[in-house]
């Protein structure tokens, strides 16, 4: 196996947590709390960042960035699934490409056929990264996983396409 540094495109197992949300567990208070308990509490303690437990799943990740664009150390990462662990009806529909919020892994990872949840992107630091590579997915795949989470996020990319169309149109003289 392959040890180093994350990279676009590796699949690596990961401590990726639950979904943030209330009733929200802190170290320095009793009990769940709301958003506005916390803000309350934190403002108490006179402290700007507090310390909250939260749950977290060890899982295998795609990495969508390398470490180069990372932001202090912490890699945007996407969540993946079993395909065994979903229904007949969810595997199907995976397969056929009819679900745009799963992307079906071409190949098997850490011993199972695997589909890439496009709406689990999340943030982790480099430190809940396991170090061994489990595998890679190739820049084709990645580009329709990039396609995938832009349309699903209905993120505007229209102003980026055409930047880089406009530099390669100077590039080549053409503009």
């Amino acid at each position: 196996m392959s040890f180093g540094l994350p990279m676009r495109g590796d699949v690596r197992w990961a401590l990726v947590p639950y979904t943030f949300e209330a009733p929200f567990r802190g170290t320095a208070w009793t009990g769940g709390l709301n958003v506005d308990g916390v803000v309350d509490a934190a403002r108490a303690n006179g402290r700007v960042g507090i310390e909250v437990i939260m749950k977290a799943k060890v899982r295998p990740v795609v990495i969508l960035q390398s470490f180069e664009s990372t932001s202090h150390g912490a890699y945007a990462v996407l969540r993946t699934r079993r395909m065994e662990t979903m229904s007949a009806a969810a595997q199907a529909s995976v397969r056929a490409g009819d679900d745009p919020a799963l992307h079906l892994l071409a190949d098997a990872y850490a011993g199972s056929k695997r589909a890439v949840l496009l709406n689990g992107l999340t943030r982790i630091d480099s430190t809940a990264i396991e170090r061994e590579l489990i595998g890679r997915i190739d820049d084709a795949e990645m580009a329709t996983i990039s396609r995938g989470i832009a349309g699903l996020l209905e993120l505007d990319l229209d102003q980026l396409v055409e930047e880089r169309v406009t530099a390669v149109l100077i590039e080549q003289g053409l503009a």
